[in-house]
């Protein structure tokens, strides 16, 4: 079993699998209400200094299926 937030919190890790600029510098997730969503933020700098840009989206669904795509 894995660990369940509390509603409305979450947890964010770095994301050691980026690859690209575009990916997220961190991916985690988050309860909101009931439901799980998946977050990911990416480490900016601005004119007032650094900061984070946050997106909050479904999670996407977790396949059984272990074969490799063609």
């Amino acid at each position: 079993m894995s660990y369940q937030h509390k509603p409305n919190q979450g947890s964010l890790f770095k994301n050691d699998r980026k690859e690209k600029e575009t990916h997220p510098d961190f991916t985690g997730t988050i309860m909101v209400g009931e439901k799980e969503m998946r977050l990911s933020a990416w480490k900016k700098q601005g004119k007032n200094g650094e900061f984070y840009s946050l997106s909050l989206t479904e999670p996407k669904p977790k396949s059984n299926d272990n074969s490799m795509p063609f």
